[in-house]
């Protein structure tokens, strides 16, 4: 691979030539070792499907969780797994430098076979757990009687069990807060898919009246200028949502979603099948 990941270039020509990289990696290793792509998925946290489409580089990596492409690239590289480790970690901290605390932290010869991300996935499985521990990781934290009035009496035990698991503490105020920092919390596609189904649990009719819940989607075909734009305005809008969150902190437990996507794989259209 080389010098080509170290230089300043497209970063959708990167990732595809990674991509293909572990694509060719994973077929050696499955035919090698005689380990089924389920296994390879229990083993590494990511679904069977998305193993499936990284063999057959139909999923670019940038849509897994870096600690279960991490896992995977030690798994399939088990001999000299550096070189392709440091690419990878190099490729996704100049993707975005929101990942530059995390990839630190995988790039450490320390680096463990649960890391804090695997931690937090196993303990919020349940609708409770998951609420309190959002709850909590909001910039202000939450309390006791915020969990109550939202979760109910279930939410404790939930409580009891995340800070029995150091993923939340009490401050000396009395506040819960996370013991997670921003930096060890990635949520990749799959864990993206189950949060938002969580938070659309959490969406309450009476507050459409009150003009604080907002429901609204739209389909239709596009063309690829138009997808494009689509994929901009979205991005665009996030971004600005997220600025109002970072400058507004406040006492009101807020939560906001937003998803956008084709329903075919392959962008072809009409005028390029003739």
């Amino acid at each position: 691979m080389g010098e080509k990941y170290m230089e300043k270039i497209d970063t959708t020509e990167t990732l595809t030539a990674l991509t293909s990289e572990l694509s060719s990696k994973i077929i050696s290793y499955l035919g090698k070792d005689s380990t089924s792509a389920s296994n390879l998925a229990r083993l590494t946290g990511i679904s069977r499907p998305s193993i499936s489409k990284i063999r057959s580089a139909e999923l670019s990596i940038e849509r897994i969780a870096p600690s279960k492409i991490v896992k995977l690239i030690r798994l399939i590289e088990k001999d000299q797994p550096e070189e392709l480790l440091r690419n990878y970690l190099k490729v996704l901290s100049s993707m975005n430098s929101i990942y530059s605390p995390l990839v630190s932290k995988l790039d450490l010869e320390s680096f463990q076979s649960e890391n804090t991300m695997d931690k937090v996935n196993k303990n919020i499985k349940d609708s409770d757990s998951f609420t309190v521990f959002i709850l909590a990781s909001n910039d202000k934290g939450t309390t006791t009687s915020e969990i109550l009035e939202i979760v109910g009496k279930r939410g404790l035990s939930a409580l009891d069990k995340l800070v029995e698991e150091e993923l939340l503490k009490y401050t000396s105020e009395g506040k819960i807060v996370s013991n997670v920092t921003s930096g060890e919390l990635f949520f990749d596609l799959d864990d993206e898919k189950r949060i938002l189904s969580e938070l659309l649990d959490h969406c309450n009719p009476r507050h459409k009246d009150q003009k604080r819940l907002f429901m609204w989607h739209y389909t239709n075909g596009v063309t690829r200028e138009g997808l494009s734009q689509l994929q901009q305005a979205t991005a665009n809008y996030t971004k600005e949502v997220r600025k109002i969150f970072n400058e507004n902190v406040g006492d009101i437990p807020a939560f906001y979603g937003t998803f956008m996507d084709t329903f075919v794989d392959q962008l072809i259209t009409k005028g390029e099948l003739q």
